[in-house]
């Protein structure tokens, strides 16, 4: 028995596509606290979110509908999904196609997200001069 090869890689590939949706998620964040000032606040209440949200502690399938679809948007919904598809169960290679466009989505969207949340509140914190005060 044990791990087959070929559900590693694809495995770590869905991994590294995670971790930079994830960047794009921290980056959102830390523009939160620059307005916010208390970021921990911030991402202790994003992080309960996603816990929810990910496959975690329960599959996906206890939550209601609406719960599963929010599921989708987050990164580590459909990467824990990913992994455990190629790590334990039999994939079909097809699926691993479905699964990185939607994370190589997700990964747009979130940086891109990220970065532009940040210039703007980068501006907008700038303008009313409260950068300095911490």
């Amino acid at each position: 028995m044990g791990l087959k090869i070929g559900g590693i890689l694809p495995a770590l590939g869905i991994f590294v596509l995670m971790m930079l949706a994830l960047y794009g998620f921290g980056i959102l964040v830390s523009a939160l606290s620059l307005v916010l000032k208390e970021g921990w606040i911030v991402a202790e209440g994003l992080h309960s979110i996603m816990m929810i949200l990910s496959p975690v502690v329960y599959p996906l399938v206890v939550l209601p509908t609406v719960a599963q679809q929010a599921s989708a948007i987050f990164p580590t919904a459909p990467a824990l999904v990913g992994m455990r598809v190629f790590l334990i169960e039999n994939y079909q290679p097809e699926v691993i196609g479905n699964i990185f466009l939607h994370l190589l989505a997700l990964d747009a969207a979130w940086i891109l997200f990220g970065i532009l949340v940040f210039h703007l509140t980068d501006i907008y914190v700038r303008k009313k001069g409260s950068l300095e005060k911490y």
